[in-house]
């Protein structure tokens, strides 16, 4: 009898044993899309996206889309993938190397549920935080996903024209979908992402343009907030570098925020 008890309680005892080590165990779901907290956190709060544009990690990793087997960043110039990744509260990190041979790790910070990237060898740090506006997200729409993002959280909304006078009064609406309504013949509107390499205008000024399609007619102009005023200046040919380079001229147009 005693030895049945003793082969009894050995089984519970090595069962349980084996419970535990699997509840160590927890694997990490981290599908979705994940976006760059120190690129977008300043664009919101300060309302101007050209400061953020040389962040190291926006060139490749301004959004992350996760799926249960890879994980793709994208940025403003290239992108980067990694294979068959895993991570768990066993194995917190995974080593990638970018596309400027670049050498990175990625963890996953359970308590503020944030990814965290950092260069191999420095000491700074880069948070993502999960994003439920975004999905379907891939090489060929990036650019137009983090554009939408921008016009919805940065322009869209009701204005009222302060400026020009003649104009005085008049309602603009910035809609969904980048939709545009009272600014003339136009629109269409789109904030300026600067991704890729050429910058027509400029690497200091932020960009909005307004557009007519079926007229194949469009206009580029400066945009700044001031308080609850949003500012349009035109942008103009460059006379030293014309249909290369513009700059910015004289006609202005003030909005204020309904």
């Amino acid at each position: 009898m005693k030895l049945v008890f003793f082969i009894i309680f050995s089984s519970s005892f090595i069962f349980c044993s084996n419970v535990k080590k699997q509840e160590r165990v927890k694997d990490y779901n981290l599908e979705g899309v994940w976006i760059l907290e120190e690129y977008i956190n300043p664009i919101l709060d300060n309302k101007t996206v050209v400061k953020s544009r040389m962040l190291k990690p926006s060139f490749f990793g301004i959004l992350i889309s996760i799926d249960s087997v890879k994980i793709n960043f994208y940025g403003s110039l290239n992108s980067t993938l990694i294979n068959n990744y895993n991570l768990s509260n066993k194995k917190k990190s995974v080593n990638f190397e970018n596309k400027d041979n670049s050498k990175w790790t990625l963890e996953y910070d359970e308590s503020k549920e944030k990814i965290v990237i950092y260069e191999v060898n420095d000491t700074i740090k880069y948070h993502y935080k999960k994003l439920d506006d975004i999905d379907d997200l891939n090489a060929n729409n990036v650019s137009k996903k983090i554009t939408k993002y921008f016009n919805d959280y940065l322009i869209k909304g009701t204005y009222e024209i302060v400026l020009p006078k003649l104009s005085k009064g008049n309602i603009v609406e910035f809609g969904e979908n980048g939709s545009l309504k009272g600014l003339g013949i136009y629109e269409e509107f789109k904030i300026y992402n600067f991704f890729g390499t050429l910058h027509q205008y400029g690497n200091q000024e932020d960009v909005l343009f307004v557009i007519n399609e079926k007229e194949e007619s469009y206009k580029a102009f400066n945009w700044r907030f001031e308080n609850d005023k949003l500012i349009l200046l035109e942008f103009i040919e460059d006379p030293q570098y014309p249909k290369e380079k513009y700059i910015t001229g004289n006609n202005k147009i003030i909005l204020k925020k309904k």
